[in-house]
């Protein structure tokens, strides 16, 4: 993985996410993790951090996996995800699957 990923403060902050989602986003919802990471995303508008996977992650983390799936509606990358899976708990799992391949394709 590349050192950017590894030294990115979102980054860090999802892997926090996956030892406890109950802790850090009141369960195992995909849809909760994509409400906490939308406030990550309005606290990045008002306090810049200079991270530059996180501009990534949000700039292309839906193209990546509603192209995965051939989604070409207008929905959200969690809702991607629990079209292609039901329970709640295989839905993050399957999201901490396609980070780490999303990651894996990052070079800045």
């Amino acid at each position: 993985m590349h050192e950017t990923v590894e030294q990115s403060m979102l980054f860090k902050h999802l892997q926090l996410v996956r030892t406890k989602p109950r802790i850090y986003i009141g369960g195992h919802d995909v849809g909760l993790l994509s409400a906490n990471l939308y406030g990550w995303k309005a606290h990045r508008y008002h306090v810049p951090d200079n991270d530059p996977w996180a501009g990534h992650f949000y700039e292309n983390f839906h193209k990546f996996v509603a192209s995965k799936y051939g989604e070409r509606r207008k929905v959200d990358w969690h809702n991607v995800i629990r079209a292609q899976e039901v329970d709640a708990r295989k839905q993050l799992v399957l999201f901490y699957d396609l980070l780490a391949e999303f990651c894996e394709d990052y070079a800045p």
